[in-house]
């Protein structure tokens, strides 16, 4: 996994091996937005159709999963029958999951080495530098301005579209660079405006490589 340079590199040797290791049935790895909500997913579950996966990345349609929700409220290993999903985290929060199904139960031992391999992946993912929009630490309002900034907006211009007064646009932003640890809008632009897959590694859309099928949202932009 160290030699792994991004998250769809990451996710298939996590998909692939773990598969092998712990004799699943069915394994995806996913990206998540603040709110525990799918945007990227690697999986190599069979006779899914791609609208499905498509619906899955880009609607509602995972807040009908008891156990995506409780992950995304939680931060904690999920398990159900015959299934286990486990959170992929960074300080700000969640970032994603390995969701895994067996044809019988999961073992304790199992449960344990599997929590294991989602540490080791979430830290990889760090190092990497890997992350989803939301989730820094910012407040609503700070999140507003921000974005703004990162899209090339004046002081000026960010005041006036959200009926704000200059010197707390100032002191929004102040406040940004300390709690995301950044000295400027150059670097608040790489981090708030990059997405988390490039189009390079994956488009928006369902991409089939293989046994694996790669699933992006347009909200991984």
């Amino acid at each position: 996994m160290s030699a792994a340079q991004t998250f769809v590199e990451v996710a298939t040797i996590v998909c692939v091996d773990a598969s092998m290791r712990f004799d699943l049935c069915q394994c995806c790895v996913s990206l998540h937005a603040a709110n525990g909500q799918p945007v990227v997913a690697i999986d190599n579950v069979p006779g899914v159709a791609d609208e499905l996966r498509r619906a899955w990345v880009d609607t509602d349609m995972w807040r009908g999963d008891p156990m995506l929700r409780a992950l995304a409220e939680h931060r904690a290993p999920v398990s159900g029958d015959n299934e286990l999903l486990l959170p992929l985290v960074e300080p700000a929060g969640l970032i994603g999951s390995i969701r895994c199904v067996r044809r019988d139960a999961f073992s304790v031992q199992m449960i344990r080495d599997l929590s294991v391999l989602s540490v080791h992946v979430s830290v990889r993912l760090a190092q990497l530098g890997i992350s989803t929009h939301g989730t820094h630490p910012l407040s609503p309002r700070q999140h507003d301005v921000a974005d703004l900034a990162a899209r090339g907006f004046s002081n000026i211009e960010i005041a006036q579209a959200l009926a704000i007064s200059e010197n707390t646009v100032k002191k929004q932003l102040k406040e940004v660079y300390r709690r995301l640890e950044i000295a400027n809008r150059t670097e608040l632009a790489r981090m708030l405006r990059s997405p988390v897959v490039s189009d390079a590694e994956a488009p928006i859309g369902v991409t089939h490589v293989g046994a694996l099928t790669i699933t992006r949202g347009v909200g991984s932009r």
